[in-house]
């Protein structure tokens, strides 16, 4: 079976081209599905304003980057910020690498843009009143990590290398993560993207421990450990340092 479209929602099934984003949502349970990117839609940003507001199925610019709402999740009724979540996918395509990330993030979380983080103001549930959306914060909270091209890869999200298409591309996720200890490790896995990990054969799956510092190449990419590392404001992670390999 082939792996379904990242935006199997029914109000998600909007194509931008021959773009694919990588697959996190709940209802995938743990699959990275094929995928396509939000539609570029109309988002509500005044001149000057410290905030864009993106909609569910569209993406906005933040920070240098193009930034989708996949999904949000949570009652609008429920009064708790730790009740609503938003999915997003990140690219860096323009940057000139093939990658691209997802992510689920709340309220007050931290989001790594091209130039540096900045914070998810509010996440609102679609009501009988408003669409669905996430707000951003368009004044960064730091500077970027470094002056590398950086990818992120959480526990909820996956990384897709080599894409956007999946014929060739692979998709990474976490399977164990360790932020506590003195020297932080985690457990990876990539397979190719055509198909949802239960029709994956088991001989294509590749696995990798890492720790700061190791470096992985899959494909067109390399890969280096810049940080495992969780925090109040942001998903635990890792932080990837990405450039075309040799």
């Amino acid at each position: 079976m082939r792996a379904p479209c990242i935006f199997a929602t029914a109000a998600l099934m909007i194509l931008v081209g021959s773009s694919n984003a990588v697959v996190d949502s709940r209802a995938a349970a743990q699959d990275s599905p094929q995928q396509s990117k939000p539609a570029p839609a109309r988002h509500d940003k005044d001149a000057g304003a410290a905030s864009i507001t993106i909609h569910q199925g569209t993406v906005g610019g933040v920070g240098g980057s193009s930034i989708g709402v996949i999904s949000v999740n949570g009652a609008p009724a429920s009064g708790a910020p730790a009740d609503k979540s938003a999915d997003l996918a990140l690219d860096v395509y323009p940057r000139g690498i093939p990658a691209e990330f997802t992510m689920q993030v709340r309220k007050g979380d931290l989001i790594p843009a091209a130039n540096g983080m900045y914070r998810v103001e509010d996440i609102l549930p679609e009501s009988d009143s408003a669409r669905a959306h996430v707000v951003i914060s368009t004044s960064p909270v730091g500077a970027a990590a470094s002056h590398h091209i950086m990818v992120y890869l959480t526990r909820d999200g996956h990384l897709r290398l080599n894409g956007p298409e999946t014929h060739g591309a692979s998709d990474m996720a976490i399977t164990s993560l360790d932020t506590d200890s003195a020297a932080p490790s985690a457990d990876v896995e990539w397979r190719p993207s055509q198909f949802a990990r239960e029709d994956t054969a088991p001989s294509t799956i590749r696995r990798s421990h890492l720790t700061v510092g190791s470096h992985v190449t899959i494909g067109r990419v390399s890969l280096r450990v810049s940080a495992i590392e969780k925090a109040a404001d942001h998903p635990a992670w890792i932080r990837f340092e990405i450039k075309r390999g040799h």
